[in-house]
């Protein structure tokens, strides 16, 4: 659980800095809004042009949209916290997209046609959450303004703003 906890942190961190680049944006419109979640379909964020130094690692996405849309990407996520991420192949990842539906206590699939202000990938060494501590990531890439249609987005690495970690 305290794993999960940093990683959050190091997601709010990563956000407050594209938030802080996002405002200095004067070209960005504002998003269009509208109803996320619902199940069935697949969904995902890809992220293509992924440098090959990454293959075999492992991704999970967090876009920001506005008001009361929570999702989060990794290959599966329990109520019960546990988490892992999707495994990075042949430079390319989709990260299915998981929304918080509050009603049902639950995660479903994401559905939405929704722009998000950002979507931030974080690139880890570790599958499960609960085994990644801080030397565990190795970068994340910020995207702005990224609309989904049907729960679906896609990036090339080379159009983000991209933070690589020393190792």
């Amino acid at each position: 659980m305290k794993n999960i906890i940093k990683l959050i942190g190091i997601i709010a961190l990563v956000a407050a800095i594209g938030f802080s680049m996002a405002a200095c944006d004067d070209d960005s419109g504002p998003g269009d809004g509208g109803g996320g979640g619902g199940g069935g379909g697949g969904s995902g964020f890809t992220l293509t042009g992924i440098p090959s130094k990454y293959n075999g690692k492992y991704a999970a996405a967090y876009p920001l949209f506005d008001g009361n849309i929570i999702v989060f990407g990794c290959k599966t996520i329990r109520s019960g916290g546990e988490i892992t991420l999707v495994r990075i192949s042949n430079g390319s990842v989709t990260i299915p997209l998981w929304f918080t539906d509050f009603t049902a206590m639950d995660f479903v699939k994401y559905s939405g046609n929704d722009t998000a202000r950002q979507v931030e990938v974080v690139i880890c060494d570790s599958e499960n959450v609960d085994d990644i501590d801080d030397t565990d990531y190795r970068a994340v890439v910020l995207f702005q303004q990224v609309k989904f249609s049907n729960g679906n987005a896609s990036r090339a690495w080379n159009n983000g703003q991209v933070y690589e970690i020393p190792q």
